[in-house]
């Protein structure tokens, strides 16, 4: 019987520590919406690639990378805040507009094929869903702001 109950004191301590290790620690926090260390990590990881793949010498690469090291931070905050924003706006992205999107990056970095896209995304490291995300924040963020900084006339009641 005592062997029993330390068996299952042990699986359930086992299970406690093994839950414990999902747990994703937030570094950032805006309202519902967090930013957890692995994607901070990921954004980190990613804009130093592109940096990398994109600088002219070693100086601009540090230089560049300690710069988004220290904004980065400031940028997912503001990111969350007008995610949150367009959340209550009731504003979206369509298929359609990210679709588009894509299309002009590809265009943008003379991309012909989905295959050679999905080579050079394979090449940086980086994921087709986060290369998604970021065109479809972007289409979210310029919705927002073309919304709030309409000219005040355009709000008024037209009667």
């Amino acid at each position: 019987m005592k062997k029993t109950i330390l068996a299952l004191v042990l699986t359930a301590s086992a299970a406690t520590l093994t839950a414990a290790q999902l747990v994703e620690a937030i570094v950032v926090r805006v309202g519902d919406r967090v930013i957890t260390r692995t994607q901070y990590a990921r954004r980190l990881h990613d804009g130093f690639t592109e940096i990398e793949q994109t600088s002219t010498s070693p100086a601009e690469a540090t230089t560049k990378k300690e710069e988004l090291r220290k904004n980065l931070s400031t940028d997912l905050i503001a990111e969350l805040l007008i995610k949150d924003r367009a959340d209550r706006l009731g504003l979206t992205v369509s298929a359609e507009e990210l679709k588009d999107a894509m299309t002009r990056l590809k265009e943008q970095y003379g991309i012909k094929t989905d295959a050679d896209f999905d080579e050079s995304l394979r090449k940086s490291g980086m994921a087709r869903s986060a290369t998604e995300e970021r065109p479809h924040d972007t289409i979210l963020m310029n919705k927002v702001l073309a919304r709030e900084l309409r000219p005040r006339d355009a709000l008024a009641d037209k009667t």
